[in-house]
């Protein structure tokens, strides 16, 4: 059998065929596809012609498949599931139904956060997914923003990168973790200023607008903490001052629901403000990552401030 690469694969012509194929008729073929008989009948011709061969035996009283017609049948099929595939593929990711939506956040501070918001994509939009970076803090995640590495992002941040949009999502409430045993561990708040002859056990991230939080704090009660141990994540700072080893300070959010033994987490009375947002490329043009966004504003609400 002689193929014409160019014209073997015309859905046109294979929706054609099958029709006369399913029903055997041409008449009814011709209705089913919506084609005049004789527009059909070229149609069935034309394919013929490309394929060098004869689809179906024709008389006055019947249509039935010649062999190399019934060859034909589940190829055509296969062909045509494909191309209509590749369209609902295509209309998909146009209207933002399916792709690939890079998220980050700084660990678990925005756990609960990025739980719902990867549960309602699930539900709403399946065919999006929704791929999630833990550990990506502050100005690190917004460099990752404006470089195409991430497309949206939890984070906090003192100064707003160009090119980045955002929406406040959290206003954060900061606290102190001490020892159980620590002298002060049985008060309600504390400033700033009560820890200040502590050894401090601060996260090792770069350009954390925690930490510049935490040393605006200090410099305003006219001290310089003592920085005893840097420690790669939350987890790791909470096992540390569980051991005596200093204190720390963080987000309530953090701490909220995790086991907290061997500490006392305790507010800080000190008025430090940081606000939690969500946030994205300005000029972003992707429809998934626009209906993510739109997904987030019914389980991640703005706040005001």
């Amino acid at each position: 059998m002689a193929k014409t690469a160019d014209h073997l694969f015309d859905p046109i012509l294979l929706e054609a065929f099958l029709a006369v194929a399913d029903e055997l008729s041409f008449g009814r073929a011709a209705r089913r596809v919506h084609l005049t008989q004789p527009a059909l009948t070229r149609s069935i011709q034309r394919l013929e012609q490309q394929l060098n061969t004869k689809l179906f035996e024709r008389t006055t009283r019947s249509v039935g498949l010649t062999h190399q017609g019934a060859a034909l049948l589940a190829p055509a099929r296969q062909v045509l599931e494909a191309h209509h595939a590749a369209h609902q593929s295509v209309v998909f990711a146009d209207e933002g139904l399916t792709g690939r939506v890079r998220v980050g956040f700084p660990g678990p501070s925005a756990s609960d956060a990025v739980g719902r918001l990867v549960r309602a994509v699930r539900h709403e939009r399946p065919g999006i997914e929704v791929a999630l970076r833990s550990g990506t803090l502050g100005y690190e995640a917004a460099e990752h923003l404006v470089n195409s590495e991430l497309d949206i992002a939890i984070l906090r941040w003192r100064h707003r990168p160009v090119g980045v949009s955002s929406r406040i999502i959290g206003v954060d409430q900061h606290v102190v973790l001490l020892p159980t045993d620590h002298p002060l561990a049985g008060r309600d708040s504390l400033s700033i200023s009560d820890l200040r002859d502590e050894d401090w056990i601060v996260l090792d991230a770069h350009g954390s607008p925690l930490l510049e939080t935490f040393w605006g704090a200090c410099q305003r009660e006219g001290f310089v903490p003592r920085l005893t141990h840097r420690a790669p994540d939350a987890w790791t700072a909470m096992g540390l001052v569980a051991a005596g080893l200093g204190v720390t300070i963080n987000y309530d959010a953090t701490y909220r629901k995790v086991p907290r033994d061997g500490i006392r987490v305790i507010p800080v009375s000190d008025h430090l403000v940081s606000h939690a947002r969500l946030a994205w490329r300005t000029e972003d043009s992707s429809a998934a990552v626009r209906e993510v966004l739109r997904i987030s504003e019914q389980v991640m609400p703005t706040v005001t401030p």
